[in-house]
């Protein structure tokens, strides 16, 4: 009995994927990708095995990822972001810390002091990436326990202050509030001292396509490796026109139409020879009718290949149309 479906990966897309991130970055920042969750489903051995050689750390969730994604990529840093207290002498994880190429991620002091007693027991220094919350309330410290853990770092013999790092909570639907929490990282940062090496990183993917300030030393990002997605269309106006009740009648046209994918799913279908379930879950879920980070930053890449091109002038600037009580569909 055969399967009635398949996934069909293309790596030469992941390639240019990684390309077109690539050139994004601000100048110097360097590349990490974050591999979790069997590469989101798409097989981790087989992703980090194609990306080693094109990106300068993986990031993974937890010891049991970074052992997979190691045996794939056995010469790229890996940083496990899951909290970690303690690591088996002769494990895999043993040798990739002789090797400098397991780094883990603190979340509290007492986390720290722990590692620091492994470290002494392998015989090896560790290195450590602090993670700073400054909003997400899902891993890491407040600011003072973020510096208690910087200076007891800085002064261990067993202990290598490798990053510090925070993580964005919605850099896909509040620019403010992503704005906010940079901004709280980048003054913590001016307040401790940090060795040269220690690399400063923020995520996520849809901060990290808004602009250089949030690129730090290393960017992180996950969804944008397996690619930005294509807009087949937009309404666009000139920059400064006001849509006035326009705005909200095309909000509520997108809202009647979603209400009503199942009927105008089973009205359509018969005559595209399609089956109706499938349409009415692509009207529904698959695409987006939404312009947010993503879309942005895929249009505006196909922006500038048409203009390189010559199908389109340069030098345009693509600003979205955005008010606070925009409603969105999703």
């Amino acid at each position: 009995m055969r399967a009635r479906s398949e996934v069909l990966i293309d790596l030469s897309a992941l390639d240019h994927n990684l390309r077109v991130i690539r050139g994004m970055l601000a100048p110097g920042a360097r590349l990490g990708t974050v591999v979790k969750a069997d590469a989101y489903g798409l097989g981790a051995a087989r992703i980090a095995r194609r990306m080693a050689s094109q990106v300068d750390m993986l990031m993974v969730f937890g010891l049991d990822e970074a052992e997979a994604v190691h045996a794939a990529a056995p010469t790229t840093p890996i940083l496990s972001l899951m909290p970690c207290r303690d690591i088996e002498s002769g494990s895999p994880m043993h040798g990739m810390l002789l090797r400098g190429l397991l780094h883990l991620a603190a979340h509290d002091l007492s986390q720290v002091k722990s590692l620091e007693g492994v470290a002494r027991s392998l015989g090896v220094r560790l290195p450590l990436h602090v993670e700073l919350d400054t909003g997400l309330g899902r891993g890491g410290c407040l600011p003072d326990e973020a510096s208690a853990i910087v200076r007891h770092v800085m002064a261990s013999d067993a202990l290598t202050l490798a990053g510090a790092f925070t993580h964005y909570a919605n850099a896909g639907g509040s620019e403010a509030a992503t704005d906010a929490q940079r901004e709280r990282f980048d003054a913590w940062v001016r307040l401790q001292a940090l060795p040269p090496e220690c690399l400063l990183h923020t995520a996520s993917t849809f901060a990290a396509i808004r602009d250089g300030r949030f690129h730090h030393h290393l960017v992180r990002v996950g969804l944008a490796w397996t690619g930005l997605p294509f807009v087949y269309a937009v309404w666009a106006v000139r920059e400064g026109v006001d849509l006035g009740p326009v705005e909200q009648a095309f909000h509520r046209a997108k809202a009647n139409g979603l209400a009503r994918s199942g009927a105008i799913a089973h009205r359509e279908a018969p005559a595209q020879n399609v089956d109706a379930g499938y349409v009415r879950r692509y009207l529904a879920h698959i695409i987006h009718y939404d312009l947010g980070p993503r879309e942005l930053a895929g249009l505006r890449h196909f922006y500038a290949l048409a203009a390189d091109l010559g199908l389109a002038p340069k030098g345009v600037d693509l600003v979205r149309y955005h008010r606070p009580h925009l409603v969105k569909s999703r």
